[in-house]
């Protein structure tokens, strides 16, 4: 499978690991903080500029959001492994030699 649809099948389970309804039983509102970052946990964490990375922060600060905290912590990783400048140390990231946190966490 190429790089494009790896990191395409970890964003929408990113996106599957929606916890607002269950959690509020609507869906988001402008001020939830889950559907303030829907967006921004699309982008990778080396590119977020202060006021994202904030509102990240805040919205992982407490435990009600741990699994889409997990996911997201996945996902950062599967597209950390295809930026590598390295394609030996990014390769080896995909076979799950540096993630093996894939297998350990179960599907939102």
């Amino acid at each position: 499978m190429d790089s494009f649809h790896v990191v395409r099948l970890a964003g929408e389970a990113l996106d599957r690991c929606q916890v607002q309804q269950h959690l509020h039983g609507h869906r988001g509102r402008a001020g939830d903080l889950l559907y303030s970052a829907r967006r921004t946990r699309h982008t990778g964490a080396d590119l977020l500029i202060p006021r994202p990375q904030a509102r990240l922060e805040h919205l992982f600060a407490g435990d009600a959001h741990v699994e889409v905290e997990a996911t997201w912590s996945v996902y950062q990783r599967i597209v950390a492994a295809y930026r590598h400048p390295d394609r030996a140390h990014g390769k080896g990231s995909r076979r799950g030699d540096r993630l093996p946190c894939l297998v350990v966490f179960p599907p939102c």
